[in-house]
């Protein structure tokens, strides 16, 4: 491997647990980067986790007004996220699902999601890679907990 990050060569920055601590960005993008891991395998080394949702218009305009997620009173008391973005796309593709015009990538703290997300299979045949379901008394959690969140499709 050549080139360096924050000063270091890349190979002994990817050996120190306090730089890829400091750098988890960084890292993550390097070792996808230079084939060592897939992006999955890459964010799985991280303390972050990446969750997909195929949204609506209003559901998109509010998260990308208040970089938060949120329980509409008419709607579900529950957020589905996908664990892989293709597996959302085909979500989001279906017929059943004419009103989705996004999908939203969101970043989370690893913790706690483990802590506070259920992982229960839903709709194993289009997720393969799983779900997460954040129940509505833990969606505050949930939103102190986002690192980055951006429309992706």
């Amino acid at each position: 491997m050549t080139g360096t990050v924050a000063g270091l060569s890349t190979y002994h920055f990817m050996q120190n647990t306090q730089n890829v601590k400091k750098y988890l960005d960084s890292v993550s993008f390097l070792w996808y980067y230079y084939g060592m891991f897939t992006e999955n395998e890459a964010m799985q080394k991280t303390d972050v986790v990446c969750l997909f949702r195929a949204v609506g218009d209003v559901e998109f305009y509010s998260i990308m007004r208040t970089k938060q997620f949120s329980i509409h009173p008419k709607g579900a008391h529950v957020k589905y996220f996908g664990l892989d973005y293709k597996e959302t796309l085909a979500f989001a593709d279906r017929v059943t699902n004419i009103d989705v015009t996004a999908i939203i990538e969101v970043a989370v703290l690893r913790d706690v999601l483990d802590r506070i997300g259920d992982f229960t299979h839903v709709d194993s045949f289009i997720f393969k890679s799983g779900t997460v379901v954040i129940q509505s008394e833990d969606l505050d959690e949930f939103n102190r907990a986002i690192q980055q969140i951006e429309q992706k499709y």
